[in-house]
């Protein structure tokens, strides 16, 4: 009598472990580099924001100010400070170095990993020969082109030291040029005897109007009515909006 072949037995298929996800692959599932780039981007954008606002650069004139820095065109330059959660432009690793450069900045005060804002001289730098992280002549002369391009149409140059620390001596100051009178107080652009002057301009009433500087060192002028303004020789050259100086 035959007897039946044995049955096979089938192979014990491996079992697929189910478990937790390990802790490196939960890492990247949990690291999104969009986000970070957007996050990055509005750090950058403060903090360079920040530089120029310290500066008085104007709205306006920033975008071909930091492109002039960082040799890069203005299309690219303006969206890294476009003002959009959604953007994730961010400059160059040179850009940043070159802007850092220009503004005595501590990059990573621009990266928000420092509380400290400026650079510290190196210790091998003299009093007085400033420091290698920053060139004022180069940012200086950043100012001549805003100048031109500024809308109001109007600037001087700071020749004495009566508003500093405020304004320092040398600084380029822009004017509305259309205003040709005391129009409220604030900082005005005077012509006296043919020197051009800035003082801070102030209504008071029952006094007049006072001249008077940041510079505690000189005392300020009172001018009883705004129509002496004339007869004392004083010509208003136009209002403060802004002004440029090297930090």
């Amino acid at each position: 009598m035959a007897r039946a072949a044995p049955k096979r037995s089938k192979a014990a298929r491996p079992q697929t472990r189910k478990g937790k996800p390990r802790a490196r692959d939960a890492e990247e599932a949990s690291w999104n580099e969009s986000e970070q780039r957007r996050g990055l981007h509005a750090q950058l954008r403060r903090t360079m924001g920040e530089f120029l606002d310290l500066s008085n650069v104007p709205e306006r004139g920033r975008v071909p100010v930091v492109a002039k820095i960082a040799h890069r065109s203005r299309q690219g330059v303006s969206r890294w400070f476009k003002a959009d959660d959604a953007s994730g432009a961010l400059p160059d690793a040179l850009s940043i170095f070159l802007f850092a450069q220009a503004f005595q900045a501590d990059a990573n005060y621009l990266f928000g990993l420092t509380d400290r804002r400026r650079v510290l001289a190196g210790s091998g730098t003299q009093a007085g020969q400033g420091t290698p992280h920053g060139n004022p002549d180069a940012v200086a002369d950043l100012a001549a082109e805003i100048a031109e391009r500024f809308p109001v149409g109007a600037s001087i140059t700071m020749v004495g030291d009566e508003m500093e620390p405020t304004i320092k001596r040398g600084t380029r100051v822009w004017l509305d040029s259309g205003c040709t009178a005391i129009q409220g107080n604030g900082l005005y652009a005077l012509e006296v005897n043919g020197r051009t002057i800035v003082r801070i301009v102030e209504d008071r009433p029952g006094e007049g109007l006072t001249l008077s500087c940041e510079n505690k060192r000189y005392r300020e002028q009172v001018i009883p009515a705004r129509a002496d303004l004339a007869r004392s020789g004083i010509k208003v050259l136009g209002k403060v909006v802004g002004w440029f100086q090297a930090p």
